[in-house]
């Protein structure tokens, strides 16, 4: 009886997450004034929509070929993804995946949305969150790139990529909006970058201090190419996802086992207090 009714409480906590509301409305949210974040772009919510509004400016502004301009594609997509996010941090919401959310509380990285694919859907996004889906974007036409990482995980960091062109390495930051403008060599390679720190320091003036830039760069780590980060951190979430759904139902299955001890109880009960009835009724009167 117990262990029923313990197994029941356990299978309707982990339903109500399912039930409960999605997290506040984007609309709320603040961003700084000096992003290049469009609210209107809060209704696209995948990355073949994303892809769609791409390709419409792509082919607006590129001269009529059946070769892809890459150079001028790969500034679309960097345009695109300024404007969709602005800096703040895309996580799990209860009712998305409880258990992130609950490792979330003691190691904040652990809620933190690492597919391209779901993080789309926000308009929030660290600077590895919006640099995934600016690779994401990259790779489904075609397009190499891989990601770079400044700085150390306990902090300061710094997450952009580099995407190849004409065989060469050129980097985007599709977080800090650099302004490339304030140098005679916009989106040369990291390597380039490290021998010519002033460059750097000047697209990033406005953001970042001299001393601050030096430490981001004491420590500069390179991804693979084409492949996107946090792979230990999408399994993690494919297979959390997963719980979410099996927790309930073997609950439930363990309810419905330790349901039927109790029902062939009161099953036995019924039939004894029958016979006992039935026992007083036929008995003769004293």
């Amino acid at each position: 009886m117990i262990r029923f009714f313990l197994y029941l409480i356990l299978f309707i906590a982990s339903i109500i997450p399912f039930f409960l509301t999605a997290p506040v409305a984007l609309e709320s949210k603040k961003w700084s004034r000096n992003e290049n974040y469009l609210p209107v772009l809060q209704e696209v919510k995948t990355i073949d929509a994303a892809l769609r509004i791409i390709e419409n400016v792509y082919n607006t502004s590129a001269k009529i070929s059946n070769q892809l301009d890459t150079a001028r594609f790969v500034n679309c997509t960097n345009a695109f993804v300024k404007e969709k996010f602005f800096h703040g941090y895309a996580q799990y919401s209860v009712n998305q995946n409880w258990i992130l959310v609950l490792l979330g509380k003691t190691w904040s990285h652990f809620s933190g949305i690492v597919n391209p694919n779901e993080l789309i859907a926000y308009s929030e996004g660290l600077c590895s969150q919006q640099a995934l889906v600016f690779m994401e974007l990259l790779k489904r036409k075609g397009i190499t790139s891989r990601s770079v990482g400044l700085g150390y995980p306990q902090g300061p960091g710094h997450f952009l990529c580099e995407v190849r062109l004409n065989n060469r390495w050129h980097l985007y930051d599709v977080t800090c909006e650099p302004k490339w403008e304030k140098t005679k060599f916009p989106h040369e390679s990291m390597a380039f970058y490290l021998k010519n720190r002033n460059e750097l320091e000047n697209v990033y003036a406005h953001h970042y201090k001299k001393e601050m830039i030096a430490k981001l760069l004491e420590r500069v780590e390179y991804g693979e190419t084409n492949q996107m980060p946090a792979q230990r951190m999408q399994l993690l979430h494919t297979l959390t996802r997963f719980l979410v759904v099996l927790i309930p139902v073997l609950l439930l299955i363990q309810c419905v086992r330790n349901f039927k001890p109790i029902h062939q109880r009161l099953k036995k009960l019924t039939e004894v207090e029958s016979e006992e009835e039935l026992t007083c009724v036929e008995s003769p009167v004293l």
